[in-house]
Parts: structure tokens; sequence; C-alpha cells
């Protein structure tokens, strides 16, 4: 049976909690995503910080409500590796990231990793494709099979519910890789994300 609480949005869940402190979670996730970051820079040689990074390494905005960071990268075959952040740590919500968007001169496809917090746990993830993949079944069975077991197994797990996008956009975005799940936040399942993260970034 369907309850209306199947659809909250990201502002009902704020409105419910909005003064939790999170700053553990924030330390956790986002050294996770650093790490993701740094062992993807660790591929590529003569990456550039990008010069409209300069004063962002931490950020507030004007009022103080909001902080973050925002870094990224780009050379040889990768044009955007990005590792940002941006929230309240003591008011509940936070948006985690590492994007990497690779070069032309390969059809592997892009790198999207989210943590957040809502105050619940938010995670994010997806292997963005290069081709039509409703058409191009070579290219969906060399990226995407393989990682088939292990994506049916988490978005399966009992610790973890699948999130819907309020937004039309972000929903055409779906594919066979796509993660959007939330689940209580504790190291417990920061943890099997963890471990998630870096298996699909071996793959």
């Amino acid at each position: 049976m369907t309850t209306a609480s199947d659809t909250k949005s990201i502002h009902d869940f704020l409105a419910e909690n909005p003064n939790v402190d999170v700053s553990n979670a924030w330390n956790r996730c986002y050294s996770i995503l650093t790490d993701i970051k740094n062992k993807i820079a660790g591929q590529f040689s003569e990456l550039k910080l990008d010069p409209t990074c300069e004063g962002r390494e931490y950020y507030t905005s004007p009022n103080g409500e909001f902080e973050g960071s925002f870094n990224a990268w780009s050379g040889n075959d990768c044009e955007w590796l990005v590792n940002s952040w941006l929230g309240n740590r003591k008011a509940s919500i936070l948006d985690m990231n590492a994007t990497c968007y690779l070069g032309q001169e390969t059809d592997i496809p892009h790198f999207v990793m989210v943590f957040g917090t809502v105050p619940h746990l938010f995670f994010y993830f997806d292997f963005i494709p290069r081709k039509n993949i409703m058409t191009d079944e070579a290219y969906l069975d060399k990226y995407y099979a393989p990682i088939n077991e292990e994506y049916l197994a988490l978005r399966g797990h009992p610790n973890f519910q699948w999130n819907v996008s309020h937004g039309t956009y972000m929903r055409t975005l779906t594919n066979p890789s796509t993660q959007s799940l939330t689940a209580e936040l504790n190291d417990e399942n920061i943890d099997i994300l963890e471990d998630y993260a870096h298996k699909m970034l071996n793959h």
C-alpha cells in the first residue's frame, strides 16, 4: 500500500529533522570520496586544478548558512575530475561528490558518486554511458553486465530503500548501473557503501 511517506521530498525530510549534527558523517563520507578521487587521479598525469576553483577550497555563503568546497582538475584523457561538497554540518544537509568525466579518447563510462545526508544517509552512484545502451548491446555487455550481481545485491539489501527523484530530468538518467538509495545514517551502512564504491571503481 502506498503512503505519503513514499513520496517525501528532500525538503520534507529536512523539515522533520532540521538541526541534526552530521559532522561525523561528513568526516567519513568525504574521506571516502577523496580517496576515490585520489585513486582516479593516480591514473592520469599532469592533471591541473581549474583556475575557477581558486578561493573555493573552503567557502561559506554570505549568510553563513552553507559551507563547502569545490575542486576540479583536468588534463590528458580526463576532462573533469571533481571532489566537492556543500551543506551545513550542524543542520542536517550535506551533498558530497566525486565525479570523473573522461576524455574523447575512450568510451569507458563516466564515474559519478554522491553521498548525502537529509539527515538520513543518501547514496547515488552511476556509470554514465558514452554510447546508446538501448541499441549497442556489445557496449552494454562490456561495461554493465559485469556489475549486475553486485548491483542487484545492493539494490536488494534490507538496510537500503530505493530513492526516486522528484525531478523528471534526473529520472531520465537512470540506467542499469544507477543506484539511488537512502538508509539510516550509521557506520554500518557507510561501510557497505564504501565497499560497493571501491568495487565499482575497480570495475
